[in-house]
């Protein structure tokens, strides 16, 4: 059972609820960024990979073209793990939310019976 001191006054619970959503809102726009980033940068790469293929001439040409490989290669790992991270952060935002939102309710049915069981004794004492 909820105790009288655990209950969250409602401007705070509605503000805790905006803070969650616009937590959730932004890690979506971060998630769909680094998608595009990631996108981005897988077409950086296989533009160098079809310069290499139609390289004709080997040389001091292709070896930079193999290093800016390398580069774009390590960039999408990078990529790769930040959309990873902004996901999970989104995840736990998203689950905090549903955790936040359930504690709401059990507190707000927690509220509702009391109302109820003081109606309940005013009613009695008036019966009497």
């Amino acid at each position: 059972p909820i105790k009288p001191e655990d209950e969250i006054p409602v401007a705070v619970a509605t503000s805790q609820d905006q803070w969650r959503r616009q937590r959730i809102a932004k890690d979506q726009v971060q998630v769909a960024q680094d998608q595009m980033q990631l996108a981005k940068d897988e077409q950086v790469l296989a533009e160098g990979q079809d310069k290499l293929t139609n390289l004709r001439t080997p040389g001091v040409a292709k070896e930079e073209l193999l290093a800016e490989q390398v580069r774009d290669q390590k960039r999408i790992a990078l990529d790769q793990e930040l959309l990873l991270q902004s996901q999970k952060r989104l995840a736990e935002d998203m689950d905090n939310a549903v955790d936040g939102k359930l504690r709401w309710e059990r507190l707000e049915d927690y509220r509702k019976k009391r109302i109820e069981q003081f109606q309940d004794m005013v009613n009695q004492k008036l019966d009497r």
